[in-house]
């Protein structure tokens, strides 16, 4: 009798990110804790990102079409948004518990390397599009509970920081954690909304991806700032089932002129667009 033989064919990298797509997606909006204490969500976000990763950024760029992926997309961002606070926090309890930090502690953090990676990326576009100050500080906006974002721009350029969040619990755990690094004369952070804050005397403003009402926030920066670059942070290609990407239509609106981006590399997920403004 002649032996059946089943074929096996590798699965592809659009199959296999769709794949995980759905198992994040129903992870997600099924679970009450997002937070890494949830192994359910460690195991789906871990294999989700990996797999957008692996998929190079313009690759299988016809799944986000499928009405599918638009649908759930819509319904997965604000819980992605959701977790990835809770594992700030996480990190940043632990961290801020401590009197003093090293930077070994920091390398706990499982993505340190693409925060590293991503700001050297920031720096060298920044540079390239003439506008990285000299002498005034960086405003970060949404800087969240863990100010990496912060830490690594000040690390690597030497310029001041200042840090911008409306969340109470973020800024003083945020706080707590400079301190014990030892870096609270180099880097402020404020409790403020992006809408109202005063820019005045910034050299850049940078905008996270996750901020919520970004028209409000360049309308405040145009208004108390208006000589003042931007750079805000965004998703191109298969990234965008992680994060939203920005509009540049809105930052032409509000006076805005592109004036160039960050790298796109296999390591990193966001891209960050640095734009001039018009004169008044």
């Amino acid at each position: 009798m002649a032996q059946n033989t089943a074929l096996s064919f590798p699965v592809s990298h659009h199959d296999l990110l769709l794949s995980h797509f759905r198992v994040a997606h129903d992870v997600l909006l099924s679970e009450r804790d997002l937070s890494p204490r949830n192994p359910k969500i460690n195991s789906c976000l871990s294999a989700f990102v990996a797999a957008v990763l692996d998929c190079h950024c313009h690759d299988a760029c016809d799944l986000l079409d499928l009405p599918e992926v638009i649908a759930k997309r819509d319904r997965i961002l604000p819980k992605l948004a959701q977790a990835e606070y809770e594992m700030e926090k996480f990190f940043a309890l632990d961290f801020a518990a401590q009197d003093v930090l090293t930077d070994t502690d920091l390398d706990h953090f499982i993505y340190r390397d693409n925060y590293v990676e991503l700001v050297a990326e920031e720096i060298d576009a920044a540079r390239a599009a003439n506008v990285l100050p000299h002498d005034r500080p960086v405003v970060f906006v949404g800087a969240g509970p863990l100010p990496f974002s912060a830490i690594d721009m000040h690390k690597q350029t030497g310029l001041k920081m200042i840090c911008i969040d409306s969340d109470a619990d973020a800024v003083a755990l945020s706080r707590k954690m400079i301190a014990a690094l030892g870096m609270q004369d180099a880097i402020e952070v404020v409790q403020a909304s992006g809408e109202d804050f005063d820019y005045s005397g910034a050299g850049l403003v940078m905008v996270a991806a996750l901020v919520s009402a970004k028209d409000n926030v360049l309308a405040r920066v145009r208004d108390t700032a208006p000589g003042v670059a931007l750079a805000v942070r965004s998703a191109e290609g298969v990234r965008t089932l992680l994060y939203e990407q920005a509009d540049e239509r809105a930052m032409d609106r509000a006076g805005y002129d592109y004036a160039g981006k960050s790298r796109i590399t296999d390591t990193i997920i966001n891209t960050t667009l640095f734009f001039q403004p018009r004169p008044v």
